[in-house]
């Protein structure tokens, strides 16, 4: 019995050539509804590509940011205008994207089409977090990024950091290149740790230069720092002026807060009618402080 069965489930199977034709003509099938509905698809945009209605006229910008960049200059990053039009179907969005990115306020950009007539650009920007000393008219993001300042972003109270650069252009400092070097590195971890601190968050810092923080003699290596407090009980205003050591300025800083401390404490006690202290403070020699202060005084 269990032989019949076999032998009869042998027969019903097909042989080797009718299965090898129904695999080819499931595959011709498969492969030519893909061809025909690739060939529809260029039809389409081939029609959309002649057609006047896809002619770009809108450019619609989304960012996270609050200092949006203007639609204007967007498109001419683009290479938009009125004289020539552009059809959305024929648009190189690939070389979209990398036109934007060389600015150097751009740090992301998407491309993308808003059927029948727009361009979407969904952006973000660097964002400064200081002025360079080095150069007018230039920030710095927390990358180390140079990026032009007026008129893309509203004044602000920022830092300056100098770096004692060369001239912009030259020895690969320039646009959609992050700054190089010890100085670079060494004033964004002190910028990173004054505006992470909480101590150091109570202070306006005016200033960071590493200049010199290099020099080629140990004597005249420095870092300084230049910050401003308020005494809020008699709205007195120390200007701070630290001169830091390259090896030691963790340990200086945490030394610094201390004698501010101090100093602030002594200012509430004095009865002259002072409203600005200037203290210069070189913390460079281990357990010294060499301490200089400049009183402005006046009527309170």
């Amino acid at each position: 019995m269990g032989c019949w069965w076999h032998r009869e489930k042998m027969h019903e199977r097909l042989p080797l050539s009718r299965a090898l034709l129904w695999i080819f003509l499931s595959t011709l099938i498969v492969s030519g509804s893909a061809t025909l509905g690739w060939l529809y698809y260029l039809h389409v945009i081939y029609q959309r590509v002649a057609d006047d209605d896809y002619t770009i006229t809108t450019i619609v910008p989304t960012t996270l940011s609050k200092d949006a960049l203007a639609t204007s200059y967007l498109a001419e990053l683009l290479g938009l205008s009125v004289d020539i039009p552009q059809n959305l179907y024929a648009f190189d969005f690939k070389a979209a994207r990398s036109r934007l990115l060389k600015s150097p306020l751009i740090k992301d950009v998407i491309v993308k089409r808003m059927p029948p007539s727009a361009l979407h650009v969904d952006y973000s920007i660097r964002q400064p977090i200081a002025y360079s000393g080095d150069y007018d008219n230039t920030a710095i993001d927390e990358e180390g990024y140079p990026l032009p300042f007026r008129p893309f972003f509203s004044p602000r109270g920022l830092p300056e950091i100098y770096l004692g650069l060369p001239a912009f252009g030259t020895e690969g400092v320039n646009w959609n290149h992050p700054l190089r070097g010890d100085e670079a590195r060494l004033a964004l971890e002190l910028w990173r740790i004054l505006t992470s601190d909480e101590d150091f968050m109570k202070m306006v810092i005016k200033k960071i230069d590493v200049s010199e923080a290099y020099a080629n003699s140990y004597g005249q290596r420095e870092i300084i720092v230049i910050a401003e407090d308020l005494v809020e009980v008699n709205q007195c205003i120390i200007a701070w002026m630290l001169r830091l050591s390259t090896n030691r300025y963790l340990q200086e800083l945490s030394n610094f807060k201390v004698l501010r401390t101090y100093q602030k404490e002594k200012q509430l006690t004095t009865d002259e009618a002072v409203v600005r202290v200037t203290m210069v403070l070189d913390l460079r020699i281990p357990q010294l402080a060499f301490v200089q202060q400049l009183s402005t005084r006046g009527e309170r």
